[in-house]
């Protein structure tokens, strides 16, 4: 066999191969779900970390549930060491194509109203090295449904990512002492997203200070007012990011107009809501910038369309 021959034998197998990897055991087309997971930082001070173990991963097509049988649960992560655009890989599944309505996500937590476990599959740590398990509440043991929507294109893949926003999802169950994992997860399809981002000058080194994006008129004065029971602050934002060494990011946002809301907390606790900023246009692939210099009060800030990549783009291979 000459060496031409040699060469096209093994492009043949090359395209075999690859042709059958894109079909299950029946024989039918598939596609590829690579699903992710991200956060978005929480309000509490001296929080360590955030540990969410995810027992199984359940996806919606034509109005009924079924499992990701490739899953490889359980999976325990720090949800904290995956912020402002960084995730965590939770699988690259193959899966029918198609349209998705939304994802499923079973939690091993306790469910509130029972005893203390000594070993909480879902915990809060923090940085005295105490730790407090994370109780979902009744009716949670069947899973938290996702909002948002995806396609799996045949022969190809779709790149998902779970924000599970700490902010939203971990409350104080009333006056029990006992913390609620109530995870609110938003859906995004990677390459369809932008963010925004920039540095902020000005800042009081002895507070937090804490960027809540909004979609562009969402916002309202009685989305700062104190929290009712078991709910969260500044509950329409789509994510927030925690200023550190003077920047911020506000990753995976689809296109669209936002407003910001720039505020400042101590403790955990909102001591005001320093400024507004109305109408920053993101676009897909793209960081729009935004400067801040909160010492100048005729400052409303630098917006800067920019059109270099969000960083969102996944493991490429």
């Amino acid at each position: 066999m000459n060496r031409l021959n040699k060469i096209l034998l093994l492009l043949f197998f090359l395209l075999t191969f690859a042709t059958a990897c894109d079909k299950d055991e029946n024989g039918n087309d598939t596609g590829r779900l690579v699903l992710s997971v991200t956060d978005a930082p929480i309000d509490q001070p001296h929080v360590s970390g955030v540990y969410i173990t995810f027992n199984r991963i359940d996806y919606q097509v034509g109005g009924s549930w079924q499992s990701l049988e490739d899953f490889d649960g359980p999976i325990t992560i720090n949800l904290l060491d995956y912020m402002e655009g960084e995730s965590a890989l939770l699988g690259d599944f193959q899966v029918a194509p198609g349209e998705y309505s939304g994802l499923r996500f079973v939690l091993d937590a306790p469910v509130l109203g029972g005893s203390n476990p000594d070993n909480p599959g879902s915990y809060i740590a923090y940085d005295d090295e105490t730790t407090y398990p994370l109780f979902i509440p009744e009716g949670g043991a069947s899973g938290f449904e996702s909002s948002g929507s995806f396609t799996v294109p045949e022969a190809g893949r779709v790149l998902v990512t779970a924000d599970f926003d700490l902010r939203k999802s971990v409350v104080m169950a009333g006056e029990g002492g006992k913390y609620l994992l109530k995870p609110m997860i938003r859906l995004v399809v990677q390459d369809e997203t932008g963010q925004i981002a920039g540095s902020i000058m000005g800042i009081n080194e002895f507070a937090d200070l804490i960027l809540f994006a909004y979609e562009h008129g969402e916002y309202s004065e009685d989305e700062a007012a104190d929290p009712e029971v078991e709910q969260p602050r500044f509950p329409k934002a789509v994510t927030s990011s925690l200023v550190k060494e003077g920047s911020y990011v506000l990753p995976f946002l689809y296109p669209g107009a936002y407003d910001l809301v720039v505020t400042e907390f101590e403790f955990g606790n909102l001591i005001q809501v320093i400024d507004t900023l109305e109408s920053i246009e993101v676009s897909s692939n793209t960081t729009s910038t935004v400067n801040l210099n909160l010492g100048d009060e005729n400052d409303n800030g630098d917006e800067d369309n920019g059109d270099e990549g969000n960083g969102n783009d996944g493991d490429e291979e």
